[in-house]
């Protein structure tokens, strides 16, 4: 990657950000009780909010999506139809927005599909069975988000685009797993995601293939997130991307500044550089810790931070060994 070509990338293509920090189902996947505790519950406040829609819309030609969502539940805040009707009334961004369903009442999911206020609809649903499913979504009632689900199926008739998303946890039967979601909704359209311990802030660890006896040498993101998305907090703070849940490097505040000033920060920069290996990092450096590193090591060999599990290779692709028929809508 020539980081001169990333340079020119004056504003984020991609912007992730939350009005509320709030989730409900505390996932045994994802970190958020954990990060509830250090951090409490924020909320942007509606002029706030208003302040970064207004750069948003004078941005709209560099701006390719927006994610009004990151790491929580956005239909938790009663604002959050509002915010999507405003994104989509002046410039019609394109958004994407992920829920677990918890609050897709029937109501909520008319209004979407008749006023076509998201592009890429995302529908977290874990387990195909109650019992795996509080255990990976504990705080969340599972027949009435199957049946929420199912309502917004039926009402929708593949009108907006969605997915169903499931995680390849490495200690399920997971073609077991998608094989009971696929009957639960029949001809929907499902997709899975490898399992992430989102740079090691989960007790549940990815197989790095990082050796700290050997001179391994940071040099980029298998997906360059952080050279084309911003991901903006509650409270302002711009965190390195969505796997940066401790907070571990953030970049600035867009209420104190701007999204344009924060993204062209020297700091942000500079980041930039220590995931490219221009800067040295520490052995701590968040990017070391996630599957999703670039690594070169003395021989100038480059590989993914990544040795695989169950379900992915080492280059995080699905294995071949997976039956293929349990993945046909994927």
């Amino acid at each position: 990657m020539d980081f001169n070509d990333e340079l020119k990338i004056k504003f984020p293509k991609i912007i992730e950000f939350q009005i509320n920090s709030i989730c409900n189902s505390h996932c045994t996947i994802c970190p958020y009780s954990s990060i509830e505790k250090e951090f409490g519950h924020e909320q942007m406040k509606d002029e706030q909010i208003e302040k970064l829609l207004e750069e948003f819309d004078e941005h709209a030609s560099e701006i390719e999506r927006i994610i009004p969502y990151l790491n929580n539940e956005p239909f938790i805040d009663s604002r959050f139809i509002n915010l999507l009707r405003r994104l989509k009334s002046k410039k019609n961004h394109t958004i994407e927005v992920s829920t677990n369903a918890s609050l897709l009442t029937k109501e909520i999911s008319e209004i979407i599909v008749n006023e076509k206020l998201i592009d890429d609809f995302r529908i977290s649903f874990f387990a195909g069975n109650e019992q795996e499913y509080k255990q990976l979504m504990p705080n969340l009632d599972f027949n009435k988000c199957k049946n929420n689900i199912k309502n917004f199926l039926e009402i929708n008739n593949d009108l907006i685009p969605y997915q169903i998303t499931l995680i390849l946890v490495p200690w399920m039967d997971m073609k077991k797993n998608i094989s009971q979601v696929k009957e639960l909704f029949p001809n929907a359209n499902i997709h899975t995601f490898g399992f992430l311990d989102r740079a090691g802030n989960l007790e549940q660890r990815n197989n790095l293939a990082i050796d700290e006896n050997k001179n391994v040498k940071l040099i980029g993101c298998n997906l360059d997130r952080p050279f084309e998305r911003m991901c903006i907090l509650a409270n302002g703070d711009v965190i390195l991307c969505s796997q940066d849940w401790a907070r571990e490097e953030v970049q600035g505040n867009v209420f104190e500044t701007s999204i344009y000033e924060v993204w062209n920060s020297k700091k942000a920069i500079d980041i930039k550089r220590m995931i490219l290996g221009e800067i040295p990092t520490e052995s701590n450096f968040i990017c070391k810790k996630c599957k999703l590193a670039i690594l070169e090591d003395d021989e100038n060999d480059k590989y993914l931070n990544f040795k695989g599990d169950i379900y992915m290779d080492e280059n995080d692709k699905k294995r071949r060994e997976i039956d293929e028929s349990s993945f046909s809508n994927i």
